[in-house]
């Protein structure tokens, strides 16, 4: 937790995080201090999104002014209508786009 608190102290940028742990649910897909780890980032007014995995699904929540954006598996099984992908874009007024592709869902916010 020092680590993390001490370099989202070092900047003045906004910051988007990727994990492969959900920090916005407390089971088994969620890591397991997401609660503590969640308030770092809240206290540090910088993170404006969090990207993770490791439930293989697509879902979005925001949480204290932070989104929490889970994404489906790249590879879920064979074939490509078992895969998903996205690319995300992130315009200078702070807009976060996510193009999805096969199983992955469009978000904007």
């Amino acid at each position: 937790m020092e680590w993390l608190q001490a370099d989202l102290k070092a900047t003045d940028k906004k910051t988007i995080l990727f994990a492969h742990q959900r920090l916005d649910v407390s089971n088994s897909h969620g890591v397991r201090n997401c609660e503590v780890v969640r308030k770092v980032l809240e206290a540090s007014g910088q993170v404006i999104a969090v990207f993770q995995g490791h439930s293989h699904k697509n879902d979005h929540k925001e949480i204290a002014g932070i989104h929490y954006c889970t994404l489906v598996a790249m590879v879920e099984g064979s074939g490509a209508e078992s895969n998903g992908y996205s690319v995300m874009s992130v315009s200078d007024q702070g807009v976060i786009q996510i193009s999805g592709f096969r199983k992955q869902a469009n978000y904007s916010w």
